[in-house]
C-alpha cells in the first residue's frame, strides 16, 4: 500500500497547533514547538496537495495562524512570579504591551501605530488589548537570557512564514479542455499552471510581518532584524520565481507552455505594488528603503523578462518616479541599490521605458560623472516654465519665464568621489553587456527624438579614465576640439600623432581604473561582433543552429530596421540637430532655413509645411523662441508664419483626447509668448483644430468659439493654481471657476461636473512646457519637481520611435556579426579610446589593468583593419613599437650603468678602508648608494611575464606578476605580432620597426643569423665576399624569382 495513500486530512492534526500559535495565553515555549511542529509538517510534505487532503485549506489555516501569532512573554512570568502578584496570567509585551501580536496587515502601507493592537507587539509602544503596570515593563538588553528565548520563537515564525510561502507556490498540469478531468498518461494536449495555495493578501500580510520586525520593531536584536530581511527576501525571490515552471513545464513536448493561475498574477502585483509604495520618501525610514530597494532588485533580476503588462504598468508609474528622486540621495547604499534597479530595468523591460531610461542615464549616471571646462560640475539652474495668462491692461502675462543660476558651494560642486565610484561600476555593468551598448546606440543616437546617448556615455567614461595629471582644458580640447590635445612643453610627446605620455606620469586612480573598464568593455562587444565575422568556424556554428547573425536574428515582435534604415536615421538626426542649433541662434532669420535646403532637409525656403515638421520634430530646440516664431502675426505682415503655425497645429492628434489632455499636449511643444496677441493665435489654431478633429457639429462644444474661450480660461486657472506669488487663500475655487464658465458653449453652460473634473485635473498636475531630457542634467530638483516632471516624461514616448533591445539571454547565447552601425559606434569609441588607452597603459601600476589596455589596443587595431581605418592601425602600431624601443633603450642603459656602478664602487670601498670613520657609517652610505642606483634597475630584474607574451601560449596559466614592469617588452611583442597580421596595410609604421631591430641588435637580443650584418666593400672600395649569412639569403631571394619566372617549371 503506497503511505501516501494513508496521509490523514490537514484538517484534523492541523488545528491544535494552530491553535497554539494564536492563543494569547499560550507560552512562549509552547508557541515556538507549535511553530516547529508546523515547519516540519511542510518540510515532510504533509500538507502537500499531491498527497494530503485539503492541502489548500490547511496550507490557509497556517499562514492566518501565522498572522495571528501571539504567546505570553517568558520572563514577565517570571517577574511576576517574583514579585508574588496574585493577578491573573496574562500575555506581555517587551515594554508593558499586553500581549506579543504578530499579525500581519495586508494594507498597502507602513503606517501602523506604535500603540495600535493591529502592529506587531515585539517592540512596539504601550496599549494593546489589556496593559500591564508591573514593575518589569521596561525593555531589557538583547543578551537576556529570557528575551533571546522569546526572540527564538520570533525567528521561528518568520521562517515558517517564508517556508510557507514557498511550499504554496506549485505547479499543476490543468486539461486545454476544462470539461475534460485530467488523468496521469493521458496523452490529451494540457497546459502547465502555476498556481498558490494561499490568497494574495496573506502573500502580502506574511510580507508585512517581515517588514515589521526588520523595521518597526524597536526592541527586536540585529540578528532579529536581519532574519526577518532574509525572510521578506525569500518570501518575493518565491513570488517571482515561482515554482521553476519555466523549466518544468515543457516536458513531454505536449503542453502549450506555462500559465499562471489569477491568484498568482495577483500576488505578484500587490506584492510589487508593495515594494513600490515602500519608495515613497514622504512615508518611509531610510532603512525601509533600503529593504525595499533590496526586494526590488531580487523581483526584476528574478522575473527578468517574464514580467506582464500591469506589473510593467507599476513599475513605470509607481517605481521609476521614486528611483529618479532616490538618485540625487547622499547614501551611497541607497543610490548603489537604485542604480543597480536602473540596471535590472534596462535588463527586463527596456522596451517599454526608452524614454525613462534615457532620463536615468543622463539625470542620474551622467550628472554626477559631468564635468565642466573649468573643472566645476553645472550649479542650479532653476527655471519657471508654466503656461501663462496675460492679466494686466498692456497684455502682460502674469507669470513669465525666467532663469536663473545659483552658485554651489565647493562641497556641492564636485561630486563625491564615493559617489562616482559606485556611478562608475554601474556603468561598467552597462558596458559589459554583449549587445546593451549596441542596443542603446540604435534606440537612442540613431532616433531623432532622443539624446546621443552612447556617445554621452563614452565621453563621460573618457574623462574618468585619464589621469589626473591632465586637467579639465586639455579633456575638452581632445574631446571637443580637433581631436588633439595640447601640452604642455615639459611634456614628451611619443612619435604618434596623438599618443601623448608625461615625463612625470600620475598615479592612475580607482576611478580611471574603473572608467577604463568601461570603455574596454564597449570595444570588447565591438571586436566580439568583428571577430565573429571574421571566424568561419562561428559563422558555420551559427548557420548550423540556425541563429542568424545580425538584426534579423532579433525578436519578431518587435519591428526591426534594417542597417541602411538606421544610417539614414542618424544621418537625418544629425542634419536636424545642425538646423536646430542654427535657429536657436538667430530665429528670426533666414539662415536656417536655408541650412536646411542645404541638408536637403528642405527642398526649397518656402516649404512652410516642411519647417513646421523641422519645428515639431527636432530636438534642443529653444521652446520659448519656437513660441516667438510661430506665434508672429498678423497673417498680412508674416504670412509665411502664419502658415508654419497652421502645419504645425494640424500635426497633433486630439482625436480621442480629453479637454485638458488635448490643451496639455499641445502647449507641451513650445512656450507661450508673454503677448495676448501671440497667446490669442495659438489658442484660435488650437480651437479651431480640436473642434475639427473631435466631430464638428457633432462635437460636445457647440462651436469652436466655445474651445476658444475654455482654452483661455483654463491656461488663467493653470497660471492662478501653479503660481507662486500667490496666496493659498487668493487662488481660483471651484465654484469661481465653474461661475467664469457660464454660457460660453454656444449660449449654454458646460455640465457643473464636466468644470469641476476640469479644474481638478489642472490643479493635480500643472500645463507644462515638455522638458527635454538633457534639462534634468541641468536643474536640481526637490521632490515636487520630481514628480510633477514624471508625466512630462512619460508624455515623450509619443513621440521616439519604437525601442527596440535585443533581450540580455539572447544576447549571451548568440554572436552577432558586425555592420554599418558597429562602424559608427567604432568611429566614436576611438576618438577617446586613442588618448586614453595609451596614458592609462603608460601610468598603471597595476599588471591586469596593463594587460587589459593592451589587449584593447590590440582589439582597436584589429576593427581598425576590419572598418578600413589604416591611419589607425599605423598609429596603433608606432605607438606599442615606441614603448618596446623606449623599454630596450632603457635595458642597455640599465646594463652599462651597473658596470659603471660596479666599478664606481670598488674604487669608493678602496678609499673608504683607508679613511677614518666607523665601519656602520661606511655600510649605511653603502646602502643609500645602492638604493638610488638600483631603484630604476629592480622593474627590469623583476619576473618577466612570458605567458602574456605572443610565445607564451604553452604556459597551462596566466601569470600578469610582472606586466607593469615589462609593459615595454609586451608592446614591443603585441606590435611585432600586428605588423605580421595586418602587413598589407602597414605603411607608416615601418621606419619604427626598423629602429626597434637596431635596438634589439644593440642590445644583442636578436639572434645571430639577424644580427650579423655585411659590408660590402672595405675602406679601399674593394668588393668583400659574401658571409655565409648573406650567401644562403641569396641563394633563396635567387630560387624565389626563378620560381616566379617559370611557374610551370619548364626551363
Amino acid at each position: 500500500i503506497d503511505p501516501w495513500v494513508a496521509t490523514p486530512n490537514a484538517m484534523m492534526y492541523l488545528p491544535p497547533f494552530c491553535n497554539a500559535v494564536t492563543g494569547r495565553e499560550i507560552s512562549a515555549p509552547v508557541t515556538g514547538a507549535a511553530l516547529s511542529a508546523l515547519h516540519k509538517f511542510l518540510i515532510y510534505g504533509f500538507v502537500h496537495p499531491n498527497v494530503a487532503p485539503n492541502a489548500k485549506a490547511g496550507m490557509t489555516m497556517i499562514a492566518n495562524a501565522l498572522l495571528n501569532c501571539t504567546f505570553e512573554e517568558t520572563y514577565k512570568g517570571r517577574d511576576r512570579r517574583r514579585n508574588g502578584s496574585n493577578a491573573s496570567s496574562r500575555s506581555v509585551g517587551l515594554q508593558g504591551q499586553s500581549s506579543r501580536s504578530l499579525q500581519g496587515q495586508s494594507s498597502r502601507s507602513l503606517h501602523h501605530q506604535a500603540s495600535s493592537s493591529s502592529v506587531i507587539g515585539f517592540g512596539g509602544g504601550g496599549g494593546g488589548r489589556s496593559s500591564s503596570r508591573s514593575n518589569s515593563s521596561h525593555s531589557l538588553p538583547y543578551y537576556h537570557p529570557t528575551r533571546v528565548d522569546d526572540e527564538q520563537v520570533v525567528l521561528k515564525l518568520l521562517d515558517l512564514a517564508a517556508m510557507v510561502v514557498r511550499c504554496s507556490f506549485i505547479l499543476r498540469q490543468v486539461p486545454v479542455d476544462e470539461d475534460e478531468d485530467f488523468v496521469e498518461g493521458n496523452p490529451t494536449q494540457y497546459v502547465v499552471e502555476e498556481n498558490c495555495l494561499i490568497s494574495s493578501d496573506m502573500v502580502v500580510g506574511l510580507l508585512d510581518t517581515c517588514l515589521h520586525v526588520s523595521h518597526i520593531a524597536k526592541s527586536a536584536s540585529p540578528l532579529l532584524k536581519s532574519a526577518a530581511m532574509d525572510s521578506l527576501s525569500q518570501i518575493v525571490l518565491q513570488v517571482f520565481a515561482g515554482s521553476g515552471a519555466a523549466e518544468q513545464g515543457t516536458n513531454g513536448g505536449k503542453n502549450r507552455g506555462v500559465e499562471r493561475h489569477p491568484e498568482v498574477v495577483k500576488a505578484r502585483q500587490e506584492v510589487l505594488a508593495k515594494l513600490a509604495s515602500l519608495l515613497d520618501p514622504s512615508s518611509h525610514s531610510e532603512d525601509v528603503i533600503v529593504s525595499s530597494l533590496t526586494a526590488v532588485n531580487i523581483a526584476l533580476e528574478t522575473s527578468r523578462e517574464n514580467l506582464t503588462a500591469p506589473e510593467i504598468v507599476i513599475l513605470q508609474n509607481d517605481l521609476c518616479k521614486y528611483l529618479l528622486q532616490w538618485s540625487t540621495t547622499s547614501d551611497l547604499h541607497i543610490l548603489a541599490l537604485t542604480l543597480r534597479v536602473i540596471f535590472n530595468l534596462f535588463q527586463s523591460i527596456q522596451n517599454h521605458l526608452k524614454v525613462p531610461l534615457e532620463v536615468f542615464l543622463t539625470s542620474v549616471h551622467l550628472r554626477i560623472l559631468e564635468l565642466r571646462k573649468d573643472g566645476s560640475i553645472p550649479g542650479v539652474i532653476s527655471q519657471t516654465s508654466t503656461a501663462t495668462a496675460p492679466t494686466d491692461e498692456e497684455g502682460q502675462a502674469a507669470v513669465t519665464h525666467t532663469t536663473t543660476t545659483t552658485p554651489l558651494s565647493a562641497s556641492a560642486t564636485y561630486a563625491n568621489y564615493e559617489e562616482r565610484e559606485v556611478v562608475l561600476e554601474s556603468l561598467v555593468e552597462f558596458c559589459a553587456e554583449p549587445a546593451l551598448m549596441q542596443d542603446i546606440y540604435r534606440n537612442y543616437d540613431c532616433d531623432v527624438a532622443c539624446t546621443n546617448l552612447f556617445e554621452k556615455i563614452v565621453s563621460a567614461l573618457a574623462k574618468c579614465a585619464m589621469p589626473n595629471d591632465v586637467t579639465p582644458e586639455e579633456f575638452f580640447d581632445a574631446f571637443y576640439g580637433d581631436g588633439k590635445a595640447e601640452f604642455p612643453t615639459e611634456q614628451v610627446a611619443t612619435q604618434s600623432s596623438f599618443f601623448t605620455v608625461n615625463a612625470a606620469p600620475a598615479p592612475v586612480t580607482q576611478l580611471n581604473k574603473l572608467a577604463i573598464e568601461g570603455l574596454l568593455g564597449v570595444l570588447n562587444s565591438i571586436a566580439r561582433r568583428v571577430h565573429a565575422d571574421r571566424s568561419p568556424f562561428l559563422q558555420s556554428l551559427n548557420n548550423q543552429e540556425g541563429k542568424g547573425i545580425g538584426l534579423d536574428s532579433l525578436s519578431d515582435d518587435q519591428e526591426q530596421m534594417t542597417e541602411d534604415e538606421l544610417l539614414q536615421r542618424k544621418q537625418q538626426k544629425q542634419n536636424l540637430v545642425a538646423v536646430a542649433e542654427a535657429f536657436n541662434e538667430k530665429p528670426f532669420k533666414q539662415a536656417w532655413i536655408e541650412k536646411a535646403v542645404e541638408l536637403e532637409i528642405l527642398d526649397t525656403v518656402e516649404n512652410a509645411k516642411g519647417v513646421a515638421q523641422i519645428l515639431y520634430m527636432a530636438s534642443n530646440l529653444d521652446k520659448a523662441k519656437v513660441g516667438e516664431y510661430l506665434s508672429k502675426g498678423p497673417e498680412e505682415d508674416y504670412p509665411f508664419n502664419t502658415k508654419v503655425r497652421q502645419f504645425f497645429i494640424s500635426m497633433f492628434d486630439f482625436t480621442e483626447m480629453g479637454f485638458a489632455a488635448a490643451l496639455r499636449l499641445f502647449l507641451s511643444k513650445f512656450r507661450l509668448p508673454g503677448e495676448a496677441q501671440c497667446i490669442d493665435r495659438f489658442m484660435e489654431g488650437f480651437a479651431n483644430e480640436l473642434y475639427r478633429q473631435q466631430g464638428g457639429d457633432n462635437s460636445f462644444f457647440k462651436n469652436s468659439d466655445a474651445v476658444y474661450v475654455l482654452s483661455f480660461s483654463t491656461i488663467m486657472l493653470n497660471t492662478d493654481l501653479h503660481n507662486p506669488m500667490i496666496n493659498d487663500e487668493n487662488r481660483m475655487t471651484k465654484q469661481q471657476f465653474i461661475n467664469n464658465n457660464r454660457g460660453i458653449n454656444g449660449g449654454e453652460d458646460f455640465p457643473p461636473e464636466y468644470l469641476s473634473l476640469l479644474y481638478d485635473q489642472i490643479k493635480e498636475q500643472q500645463i507644462q512646457v515638455q522638458r527635454d531630457v538633457g534639462e534634468f542634467m541641468k536643474k536640481e530638483e526637490d521632490d515636487e519637481d520630481f514628480r510633477s516632471a514624471w508625466d512630462s516624461i512619460l508624455a515623450k514616448h509619443r513621440e521616439v520611435a519604437a525601442a527596440s533591445f535585443t533581450p540580455a539571454g539572447q544576447a549571451r547565447r548568440n554572436i552577432y556579426k558586425a555592420g554599418i552601425h558597429d562602424r559608427e559606434m567604432f568611429t566614436v569609441l576611438v576618438r577617446y579610446l586613442r588618448l586614453c588607452l595609451p596614458a592609462v597603459f603608460a601610468r598603471s601600476m597595476d599588471d591586469v589593468i596593463v594587460f587589459k589596455t593592451l589587449r584593447g589596443l590590440k582589439q582597436m587595431a584589429m576593427c581598425a583593419d576590419y572598418f578600413d581605418m589604416p591611419d589607425l592601425v599605423n598609429d596603433t602600431i608606432e605607438h606599442l613599437l615606441v614603448e618596446g624601443r623606449e623599454y630596450v633603450v632603457n635595458v642597455i642603459i640599465q646594463e652599462h650603468s651597473h658596470v659603471a656602478h660596479h666599478h664606481d664602487a670598488r674604487e669608493t670601498q678602496s678609499v673608504s678602508s683607508r679613511s677614518l670613520g666607523s665601519v656602520a657609517t661606511t655600510e649605511d652610505d653603502e646602502s643609500a648608494a645602492d638604493d638610488t642606483t638600483y631603484a630604476d634597475e629592480e622593474k627590469f630584474d623583476s619576473q618577466i611575464p612570458y605567458s602574456l607574451l605572443s610565445t607564451g601560449k604553452g604556459y597551462s596559466e596566466i601569470d600578469y606578476t610582472g606586466a607593469s614592469n615589462h609593459r615595454g617588452l609586451l608592446a614591443m611583442d603585441t606590435g611585432f605580432l600586428l605588423v605580421r597580421r595586418y602587413a598589407r596595410k602597414v605603411i607608416t609604421a615601418w621606419p619604427i620597426f626598423i629602429e626597434c631591430l637596431c635596438a634589439m641588435r644593440d642590445a644583442r637580443a636578436l639572434p645571430k643569423g639577424l644580427s650579423e650584418l655585411d659590408d660590402f666593400a672595405d675602406a679601399n672600395g674593394n668588393v668583400l665576399p659574401l658571409s655565409p649569412y648573406a650567401r644562403v639569403s641569396q641563394k633563396r631571394l635567387d630560387d624565389f624569382y626563378t620560381i616566379r619566372g617559370d611557374p610551370e617549371g619548364k626551363n
